[in-house]
């Protein structure tokens, strides 16, 4: 039944067409007519609003890209005027929906509705709970594109979630995104929470493994297909319920990146199943038999009760996911790497902690083993057990280590005065769900105006700090926007003249342009840890390097509002902020590894990293914990062989096999402020593997890659594999970086003898055999 009919008639043309003129005349998704306003300033109609922001948007696009007559405009307009009414006539009807149905949240980011694709059980029971079963799609994709086999079907909720992008990785916003409409979901319809299941193909595949290692209480089980898991805290996914499908010969994701990570689980006790086919390419997601297998078995999980988890391992790689069960760190100690806490909730009122890189752990009490019988003792790292305090109030308590090194059990956090402790992660801390807003300078000559409103738009677009510039026309969705840029809807620029007090208050801020380029960093100037003076880049304790010919960014908290985060992207060389330029490259490369680095503007070259302790205080420079760079690694070649002799070495293998995208004649360090950081930083996080390879096929990949050029041929074998003098009747050991697997399987086809995943990282393999690298 159409639902703008009899006496509603006139109504609906009369607001179609107000929604048309509206949206023609330019006024945008902002101007709405009286009955768009009475659903968005209504909070109890909160469940809409997000959906009537997506179909403006909608609208507004329709008119922009085909004009306010075509049948596209007059398509969108229409569907948001029946949307409108049926609301308003029927104030409850979400909940009357079943099947099959676009929807829309509205995102705290930008408050843009942001669209998933949501099956309602045909049989939905608020007194009987269903199950979720969320799906993420593979690149280029989209929650409709990917999503065709959703049907009306009885039993559990089907969602198809966006990620903000084609192309976002899920990732930054695009992560955010997929935890946004499983939090709306959740609070919009009665669901099970035990019974939360993941799963995804290729990018989503990956985006499976790395959801699931990250937020592993949120979810029953996974299901990976020609996923991606190397890079992941693979420690964290050994109690997690896994079934993984791969093609051997897919040529797009190497079946390598789910072998290795789903064996390495495996072995090591888990709760894994790795399922492969052959003969199906990148396309194992057609593997019915798996599928059938993998949807039977997933039906059996379910997600324990928190309070009958009595051992949790867990890696937290940075500051925006931190938390597992019913613990979750406080605060982090001073190393620049991963924390990890492995938990043992002994039955007699002990809990066992290991804990590295941590200062404080929280504890909820009420979601754990103790919730009834109460924690009486602990011990970490082997220590002798520590009472806790009979006297302690409440649900949370805090194992802190103390200045005198040892460890209390107290209520309150440790550094409670400070709204937001340092963690792990720079920038992308930035892009975790909260409000964010991009501040352009305006106060400079009108060509570095420009280039700074142009690095703010390209801000504006991503879903990462890693902002895109150009793109490649042929790599956009159907819309024309690249896989790589925010699909519906940018996120908010202000020009630093217009920015208000309620936007410093309220949102993280990504700064562009110093001091003197604009006025909202002039104003907080004073209590910002780095400043352009005297034509240096200056840090609060001291440090300094040369302005010229440079670029910085640094994160930190907001001196106006530091439950909130600023990034500060500054120059002084109108080069660092015209398209894609070189300096944000490399410096977008650090944030995982670095608070603060600076970059040359004119060679892909890193001048220097540092890094602040949990309190917002420099760490200062040490040669012993931080050792200068020898003057003889400049180059991009030479820092690739130094990663290639630190794998080889933790590997005990013969050779190692290395990516490369920049040409290794350029430079890649500048003498004077490398550290040993500069090299680890942008490496943080990136693991390797081992392999076997006969010699005819060591020779052939050797061969094969340097004779290739292109994006999935950018790597190495080091060293150089001279064939004459080959003993062709070995076999040889071979490590493997995670990112070189992609032209190893494209380029090099060939299939290891043996393939296993190391539990370590590139950064810590550099750190252990520094000394002997650099000798």
């Amino acid at each position: 039944m159409n639902p703008v009919s009899g006496s509603g008639r006139f109504r609906a043309i009369l607001l179609k067409s107000v929604c048309i003129l509206l949206l023609s005349c330019g006024t945008g998704a902002s101007l709405h007519s009286q009955d768009f306003s009475l659903i968005l300033e209504n909070p109890e109609l909160e469940a809409y609003h997000g959906w009537i922001h997506y179909l403006s948007l909608e609208t507004k696009m329709a008119v922009e890209r085909h004009g306010a007559g075509s049948e596209e405009a007059l398509r969108q307009s229409d569907r948001l005027v029946e949307w409108t009414i049926r609301i308003l006539n029927q104030p409850n009807i979400i909940h009357n929906l079943r099947g099959v149905q676009e929807w829309a949240y509205l995102s705290p980011v930008d408050g843009s509705g942001q669209p998933f694709k949501i099956m309602i059980p045909t049989d939905y029971d608020p007194k009987n709970p269903a199950a979720i079963n969320l799906y993420m799609h593979g690149y280029a994709g989209n929650h409709l594109e990917h999503s065709t086999g959703i049907t009306d079907a009885p039993g559990q909720f089907e969602i198809a979630v966006l990620g903000r992008a084609r192309g976002g990785w899920y990732q930054g916003l695009s992560e955010a995104d997929v935890l946004h409409v499983l939090e709306y979901v959740q609070k919009t319809w009665v669901t099970d929470p035990a019974r939360v299941h993941i799963c995804g193909g290729s990018m989503g595949g990956g985006a499976t493994f790395r959801l699931a290692s990250r937020y592993p209480h949120l979810f029953a089980s996974g299901r990976p297909t020609c996923g991606f898991a190397e890079d992941k805290p693979l420690a964290n996914l050994i109690d997690f319920p896994l079934y993984a499908t791969h093609s051997k010969d897919d040529p797009v994701v190497p079946a390598l990146h789910s072998i290795g990570p789903m064996n390495w689980i495996i072995n090591h006790g888990g709760r894994a199943i790795l399922d492969l086919t052959d003969g199906l390419g990148h396309a194992a997601w057609d593997y019915a038999e798996g599928n059938t297998r993998g949807t039977e078995w997933a039906l059996r999980q379910t997600r324990p009760d928190s309070r009958e988890v009595r051992r949790i391992d867990y890696t937290a790689t940075d500051g925006n996911a931190t938390s597992a069960w019913w613990a979750s760190i406080a605060e982090w100690g001073d190393s620049q790497g991963a924390a990890r806490f492995v938990l043992n909730a002994g039955s007699d009122g002990t809990l066992h902690a290991r804990l590295s890189n941590i200062r404080s752990l929280r504890i909820n009490l009420t979601q754990s083993p103790y919730h009834q019988k109460k924690l009486s003792r602990f011990s970490v790292n082997g220590g002798l057990p520590v009472s806790v305090p009979s006297n302690l109030a409440g649900d949370i308590i805090h194992l802190t280590l103390k200045d005198d090194g040892n460890w209390v059990a107290e209520n309150q956090a440790p550094a409670p005065e400070i709204a937001r402790t340092r963690a792990p992660g720079s920038a992308w801390l930035l892009y975790n769900g909260e409000p964010l807003m991009i501040v352009r300078g305006t106060s400079d000559k009108p060509p570095m105006v420009d280039a700074m409103r142009q690095a703010a738009e390209a801000a504006a677009r991503s879903p990462h700090p890693t902002w895109r510039w150009n793109f490649d026309p042929n790599d956009a969705g159907a819309e024309g926007v690249p896989h790589t840029h925010l699909l519906y809807g940018n996120l908010p620029v202000k020009a630093d003249t217009e920015i208000t007090d309620e936007d410093i208050s309220s949102h993280h801020l990504v700064l562009i342009g110093n001091a003197a380029q604009n006025t909202l960093v002039a104003r907080l100037a004073l209590d910002l840890p780095v400043k352009i003076v005297e034509g240096s880049i200056r840090c609060s304790d001291g440090w300094q390097t040369p302005a010229k010919g440079r670029a910085f960014a640094v994160t930190f908290p907001n001196p106006r509002a530091p439950q909130f985060l600023i990034h500060w992207y500054a120059a002084e060389d109108m080069v660092a902020y015209a398209p894609d330029p070189i300096a944000h490259k490399m410096i977008a490369g650090t944030f995982f590894g670095a608070d603060f680095a600076v970059a040359d503007t004119a060679q892909p070259a890193l001048v220097a990293t540092r890094n602040m302790n949990a309190r917002w205080q420099w760490i200062a420079s040490d040669n012993r914990d931080d050792p200068a760079v020898p003057k003889r690694l400049r180059t991009h070649g030479d820092i690739r062989q130094l990663i290639a002799q630190a794998m080889i070495l933790e590997t005990n293998s013969d050779y190692a096999i290395i990516s490369s995208d920049i040409q290794p004649d350029l430079q890649a360090l500048i003498s004077g402020d490398a550290t040993r950081n500069t090299i680890t930083a942008p490496l943080v996080n990136q693991h390797f593997a081992v392999m076997e390879l006969h010699a005819s096929d060591l020779v052939q990949v050797a061969d094969r890659l340097a004779a290739s050029s292109g994006p999935r041929a950018s790597a190495f074998v080091y060293p150089r594999v001279l064939e004459a003098t080959i003993d062709k009747n070995r076999v040889f050991r071979v490590a493997i970086s995670t990112e070189a697997v992609w032209p190893f399987n494209s380029v090099g086809q060939v299939i290891p003898l043996t393939y296993k995943q190391c539990e370590g990282t590139l950064p810590e393999a550099i750190v252990k055999h520094w000394h002997h690298l650099i000798r």
